[in-house]
Parts: structure tokens; C-alpha cells; sequence
């Protein structure tokens, strides 16, 4: 009898722990009915299979849960006040609170950026104002609402089984000894689940990965395991984890793709030997958005006309799905990384070409201009070391003028450029990072598009800005050195809106030429490009002597035209033949057309080694 009455307390932690696994079911049901939307393909016997692969990181989740828990009924052998169910319960309140906060946070997650929460947005909050911009277009009512009913349940679940319990912790019909030596060893043995099971390599996300459907490998994540996961394990960034390919077979790849064509000649794209360049960042522009009508207006009417009158890339990549990824991409041509951001690390974007510094050394006048905040993301240091002159950013607005979450709107932006634009000197390099079509796609000006969703918001957003940088266009046009400039427009990056169910669709991003000094005549090509070969591109028009390593000029023709791009752990690759994209927490494959072949993989993971490498060395 006695040694029965020695596992009660075995048996409050167990209790304790199954508690929390069925907590843990029941997030995962919510993200698959929440996003199941986002992949109606994928079977039901595949999601209701990710509830079994993914109870493996649960355990690990619920084991790390327990394991204060175990902490706390030892020490209440030594301390009296620990001896009723206060302590516990504040300790659950807590956790609870933070599984919760983890747990919606992780649903809207996946629906905007793919991929499932981790620390990524922490980044974010050494800028509340930009945060907050950034998700105050959710339904936070709903959200807070859920979020306090759910935590009330679930508190009081608890607070009856803890308190239910409370006996327990006082018996003393047992030696202390018998039930600490039990105690200890049951709380050592959450080392198991902890590690997700005997198996020698610690838990990861692939150890729950079981399908070729991508989205129900995603459901078997535990969203708590994942977010503290990403927060504890920076990975071993002293070395490459992306060495797919041996050393010699990535260098011949990599040495393919550099190769321009014998017969693609260096044109001269300018009629003058320094032409201005007013370069235009479009926050999410994705060519999705290009010829298409939203309750019958057109969102993009007036770039559309553009695209006739000067060099359209109709085939052009992102490198990345961010837009600090999209800045570095385009001024230093280098491509995005899947689990990072160089800039995050100042020491390594010191070390990295420049175009606005290579251009000041031709005589450039270099401008800068964002109506938010270019502290954000840990832009400014970037852009301080690039070599601009002169950063305009919300700080230079009247207060009265920063009438948006994120700032000030897009055409108070292109107003101050047309102010400051007649005293700078020439030839200059102007470079505007657009602001509205960010979520949570505010304009300041009346809505074209008239709906309330997300997708209405986006395009009406697109729409405006559209007959903003028109406006830009048109005053240019009409100034005595318009025959002297050139404007290329392209996107920060693309965007999931409008949901195509390719995420390659997510990428595109149009890029376009133009300009009284573009020496050339309309022109659509249709080779695959990337954004990173815009540094390249400039340059050449300029006649600035520059070398951009990853940067494939896009008015050569490569012998392979190609693109790569990154997103969270992961990365895509496309030719003209088509594109392919690869998952590299499973090792495996999430997307690719018909003509994608196993030489396209293997270039892309040759990128993503050799690009990595290259930042490790920074």
C-alpha cells in the first residue's frame, strides 16, 4: 500500500503532462482548419497522419513544460510553502499564457509569410511603431477575444485539477526518500521525449516530416517547439549546414551560371556617359497584380502603359521575400539567405559591394527616400555604409504629414523628391523604397478599390501607388534632364496576394527600363532574370567600373538564364525551362513544373552552398 501511495505524485505529473498533450491536439486541429484553405489539395488522411508524426514534438513540448513542474514538487519536500497548489498554478499561468500567445500568433503567421512562426518578427520589436503597422490589419478584436477565452478555459482546467491534487502534495504516509528517488528518476526520463526519443540526432523539424504533400508536413510542427526552438538554437553558423553537393560539383555549377553568352555584347544602354538614375523600390510588387482588374478597375494601369514604352523583364525574380532581403539584393547584388539576414550583422554588410558607393566614386549625387523608418530591420546601418549622401525618412515629415501607421504615405514621399530633386546635383542616384502597399496597406487617399479584405486592401494599395510613381514619371518627363535619366522600377519583393497556390508566383516581380536616356528601343524579354543582377545592370549604364559577384548583369544574355530565391529555410531555383523548389528542413521538393529536372535542383542547392559560404566568410 505504501508503495502505491508513493507514485501519487507520478501521478499529478502525468496527469499534468496529458493535459498539455491534449492542448497541443487541439492547436493543431485550429492551424489545420485555420489554413487548410491555403492547400485544399493535400488528402485528409494526410492532415489526420500529421496529428500522429507531429505527437513526437508534443511530447517534447509538454516534456519541456513538465520538467519545472517536477522542480517545483521536489523542492516542496524542503519547503512547506510549496505544498499547495498556488505555486503550480501561477507557473501554469504563465506557460499557458505564452503557448497561447505562440499559438494564434502562429495561424495568421503561416497564412502571410509561409512558413511557420519562429523568431523572425523579434526583429521587429526594437521598432514598436513598425510592429504594431505591421499586424494592426489583422482582426486583433477577434484575436485578443480568442486568445482571453481560451486562456479563461484553459486556466480554470488547471486551476480544478490542480487544486483537486492539493492532498497529494501534503502526504506524508511515504518515506521522503522513496518518493524523491521516483520523482528524480521520472523527471530524468523527460530527457526522452525531450530529445524525441532514442534515436542519436537531437529533435528537429524534419523528424516530424512524413509526406511529399508539403503543408502536412507543416502541420506536424508543434508551433510552441518551433518558436522556442528558433529562439534557443542560432544553428552552427561557423559552418555551412547547406553542403548538399560536394566542393568540386557546386563550383561546376556555380561556374555554368556565371558564364555569359560569347555572342551578348556590353551595349551601351545610355546615350550619355552618366546618366541620372532614379531608381523605385515598390514595396510588394508582385506581377501577379499586372494586368488584372479588381471590381473592374485596373490595378496597375498606368505601369502597364510604362512597360510598352521602355525594357520590361516580363520573367523576374525576387531574391527573397522581405524587404531588407530586397534592399541588399538590389544595391549589392547579393542574394537572400534562407535562415538569416545579413542585414542583421553590420560587420558583414561593411564588407559587401556597393552601388551607391561605387556610383560616388563617378561623381554621383546619391539620395535616399522612405517615409518609415529606416531604422527598421537594421536598415539604416546598411544604407549609411553603402555610400548615400542624403537619407530622407520619416524623421524628415511634419508630424502632421506622418499620417500612417507606418509613416508618411507615398505621394508625400514623391513630393519632397520633386522638391529636392531640382537642387541635387548631377548626374544623381536617387533610390525610393515605397511605403503604402506594406500591409496594412494604408493610402491616405480616397479607395479606388472599395472592399475590406486583405486582397481588396493590397490591390487598392498597388493602385495608388501606381498613380504615384506615374505622377513621378510624368513630372520627370517633362524637365530639361529627362533626356540625361533613366528610371528603373522593380519590387522590393513579391507578395502572396493574389493566391495563385505556386509559390514561386509569390517571387515574381516585375522589372522595367525607361527614360529620355535609355538608349534603346521598347523592348518585353521574356528570360528569366533576378533582381540581383540590377546592381550589374546599373552599373553598365553608367559606365562605373563595379564587381558584384552574385550580380548577373540582366541586359546580358547568360548562357543558363536563371534565378534563385530564398525563403524561410528553403529556396527556389527557375530557368526558362521552369522552376523548382526545395524544402531544407525535409530534404525535399515542395514545388516544380513539368520540365523542372534534377540539374535545375542541383543548381539551386549550388547557389545556396556557395552563397552561404560566402556569407559565413564575411
Amino acid at each position: 500500500m505504501r508503495i502505491v501511495r508513493s507514485f501519487e505524485k507520478i501521478k499529478l505529473a502525468a496527469g499534468y503532462w496529458v493535459i498539455w498533450m491534449a492542448i497541443f491536439a487541439l492547436a493543431r486541429f485550429a492551424f489545420i482548419a485555420y489554413n487548410h484553405s491555403l492547400s485544399p489539395s493535400t488528402p485528409v488522411s494526410e492532415l489526420i497522419a500529421s496529428a500522429w508524426y507531429g505527437m513526437r514534438m508534443d511530447m517534447a513540448t509538454a516534456s519541456y513544460i513538465l520538467v519545472p513542474f517536477c522542480l517545483l514538487l521536489g523542492l516542496s519536500f524542503l519547503f512547506p510553502f510549496l505544498r499547495n497548489s498556488r505555486p503550480f498554478r501561477i507557473y501554469t499561468q504563465i506557460i499557458l499564457l505564452l503557448v497561447i500567445l505562440i499559438t494564434l500568433s502562429d495561424l495568421s503567421a503561416y497564412e502571410a509569410w509561409g512558413f511557420r512562426l519562429d523568431k523572425s518578427p523579434l526583429k521587429y520589436l526594437n521598432n514598436p511603431k513598425e510592429a504594431w503597422a505591421s499586424i494592426n490589419h489583422l482582426p486583433l478584436t477577434l484575436i485578443f477575444s480568442v486568445m482571453i477565452i481560451s486562456y479563461w478555459i484553459i486556466n480554470k482546467i488547471f486551476g480544478v485539477f490542480l487544486r483537486r491534487s492539493n492532498l497529494l502534495l501534503l502526504s506524508s504516509e511515504v518515506p521522503i526518500w522513496q518518493e524523491a528517488i521516483l520523482l528524480i528518476l521520472f523527471t530524468a526520463g523527460q530527457i526522452i521525449p525531450i530529445r524525441g526519443g532514442l534515436q542519436l540526432a537531437p529533435l528537429n523539424q524534419s523528424s516530424v516530416y512524413f509526406s511529399s504533400d508539403h503543408f502536412a508536413n507543416i502541420c506536424a510542427i508543434n508551433a510552441t517547439w518551433n518558436f522556442m526552438n528558433s529562439i534557443t538554437d542560432e544553428g552552427n553558423l561557423d559552418s555551412n549546414p547547406f553542403k548538399f553537393l560536394s566542393e568540386t560539383e557546386a563550383e561546376i555549377h556555380w561556374s555554368a551560371l556565371m558564364q555569359t553568352k560569347a555572342d551578348s555584347v556590353a551595349r551601351r544602354f545610355s546615350s550619355i556617359p552618366h546618366p541620372n538614375i532614379l531608381l523605385i523600390t515598390w514595396e510588394s510588387l508582385t506581377s501577379k497584380a499586372l494586368n488584372r482588374k479588381f471590381e473592374e478597375v485596373s490595378v496597375l494601369p498606368c505601369l502597364e502603359r510604362r512597360l510598352k514604352e521602355g525594357i520590361f523583364f516580363d520573367n523576374a525574380f525576387a531574391s527573397g521575400d522581405r524587404t531588407d532581403k530586397g534592399i541588399v539584393a538590389i544595391l549589392s547584388g547579393y542574394p537572400a539567405q534562407p535562415i538569416t539576414s545579413i542585414v542583421k550583422m553590420p560587420e558583414k554588410t561593411r564588407t559587401l559591394p556597393h552601388l551607391p558607393f561605387l556610383l560616388k566614386k563617378e561623381g554621383y549625387q546619391t539620395s535616399f527616400y522612405y517615409g518609415g523608418e529606416t531604422e527598421f530591420a537594421n536598415m539604416k546601418s546598411y544604407l549609411l555604409g553603402a555610400g548615400f549622401d542624403k537619407i530622407t525618412d520619416v524623421k524628415n515629415f511634419e508630424a502632421k504629414e506622418r499620417n500612417s501607421k507606418w509613416g508618411a504615405h507615398d505621394h508625400l514621399v514623391m513630393n519632397k523628391i520633386k522638391k529636392d530633386i531640382q537642387s541635387t546635383g548631377r548626374p544623381f542616384f536617387i533610390h525610393w523604397l515605397t511605403l503604402s502597399s506594406h500591409e496594412p496597406f494604408e493610402t491616405g487617399a480616397e479607395a479606388s478599390i472599395t472592399g475590406r479584405d486583405d486582397l481588396s486592401l493590397f490591390m487598392n494599395s498597388l493602385h495608388y501607388t501606381d498613380s504615384v510613381v506615374e505622377h513621378l514619371i510624368s513630372y520627370c518627363s517633362r524637365q530639361p534632364w529627362w533626356k540625361e535619366t533613366i528610371i528603373l522600377i522593380s519590387g522590393d519583393h513579391g507578395h502572396r496576394l493574389p493566391q495563385t497556390r505556386s509559390k514561386a508566383d509569390d517571387f515574381r516581380t516585375p522589372i522595367l527600363l525607361l527614360g529620355g536616356a535609355l538608349n534603346h528601343s521598347p523592348e518585353r524579354i521574356s528570360r528569366v532574370v533576378s533582381q540581383t543582377g540590377i546592381a550589374s545592370a546599373i552599373c553598365s549604364m553608367t559606365g562605373t567600373n563595379g564587381a558584384f559577384p552574385f550580380s548577373h548583369n540582366i541586359l546580358l544574355e547568360p548562357e543558363i538564364p536563371y534565378a534563385y530565391f530564398c525563403f524561410n529555410n528553403g529556396f527556389g531555383y527557375a530557368q526558362n525551362e521552369g522552376v523548382i523548389i526545395f524544402d531544407n528542413v525535409g530534404r525535399s521538393v515542395i514545388e516544380k513544373n513539368k520540365d523542372a529536372d534534377s540539374i535545375m535542383l542541383r543548381r539551386g542547392m549550388a547557389i545556396q552552398q556557395k552563397s552561404f559560404e560566402d556569407y559565413l566568410r564575411r
